[in-house]
Parts: C-alpha cells; structure tokens; sequence
C-alpha cells in the first residue's frame, strides 16, 4: 500500500497538468545548465548560519549533473552529493541527496515557468521515525547569483522555509 502511494504521488508530482511546470525547450537540461559551475555563499536556517561551497558540473557523458557542497558552521562540517538527472518516462527531473549525516533524500520536480527548478521529496532513507516532506527550490537572482532554498514540513502540514543558501558564482 505504501509503495503504491509513493508511486501515485510521484506520478501526480512529475505529469502534472498544469502547463507552468512543462519543459520549455527540446533540451529538458536547458533549464537548469546555469548550475553548473563553483559557488560560494552563505546558509541560513533553523539553528544555523554557515559558509558554503557548492560545485555543479556534469558527469558520466553529460547525462547526470552532479553537485558537491560543504558547509561549516562552527567546528562543525556539513558535506552533500547531489546527483540530478532527467526521467524521460516522467519528463521531470529526479535529484538524490546524500547527506554526510547518513540520510538520503530523492526529490521530483520540474522547472517552472519563472525559472526555478522546484522538487519535491519522493523517498527519504535513514531520517526521522516521524514522516517529514520537503521540498527545494534553485532560483537564478542573476546570471552569477543563485538562491537555494529547502522547505520543510510534518506530512499532513504546510510546507515552511527550513533554510536559505545564497550563493554567488566563482567559476564557471
């Protein structure tokens, strides 16, 4: 039963009607191309403000884009590995978070129509005992700038901002 919900709503995330979540282009990786690149910036959030580092680039013949972020607040170092790749059977995009504290998220979603790529949590592996639901947004300020922001949510609750990463462009 729980798989088949899973399935449903993951269904209902990537072929949503609404025409403001269709890929614009032939190349669904037009869209979110602009990541690529080393970012630096700061987060801040719930119990945290921290420095950021955050590299996109394309792996494995260019059919996967990778990102790497390390964070450090305090003594205390943070490190993600981000893997986006585009479902053709869903046309949506399908992000994995590995987090360095042992949690894995995999998130759906597309690129609305002003530009933000918008995911939504599909899976969460080694989290809470309590059912959580979050959802990230990659937002282009500009060309060099980015924001990066994560919501959070118990299942049956409305979604709430947990962090904001603002980033600025070093290389391409």
């Amino acid at each position: 039963m729980r798989i088949q919900l899973i399935a449903l709503l993951t269904v209902a995330v990537c072929q949503s009607p609404d025409p403001r979540v269709e890929v614009r282009g032939s190349d669904p990786w037009d869209d979110v191309r602009m990541l690529v690149g080393h970012w630096k910036g700061e987060v801040e959030g719930w119990f945290m403000q921290a420095e950021v580092e955050r590299n996109w680039e394309f792996v494995l013949g260019g059919k996967f884009l990778q990102g790497h972020s390390r964070s450090v607040h305090g003594h205390q170092v943070d490190e993600e590995l981000d893997m986006l790749s585009w479902d053709k059977v869903r046309r949506c995009f399908v992000l994995r978070r590995f987090s360095s504290s042992g949690y894995v998220l995999q998130f759906a979603g597309k690129v609305r129509q002003n530009g933000r790529l918008e995911l939504e949590t599909e899976a969460w592996e080694n989290g809470r005992p309590y059912p959580l639901r979050a959802k990230i947004a990659f937002a282009f300020v500009s060309e060099d700038e980015l924001e990066v922001t994560f919501y959070m949510a118990l299942k049956n609750q409305e979604l709430v901002v947990y962090s904001v990463m603002k980033l600025a462009r070093v290389d391409r």
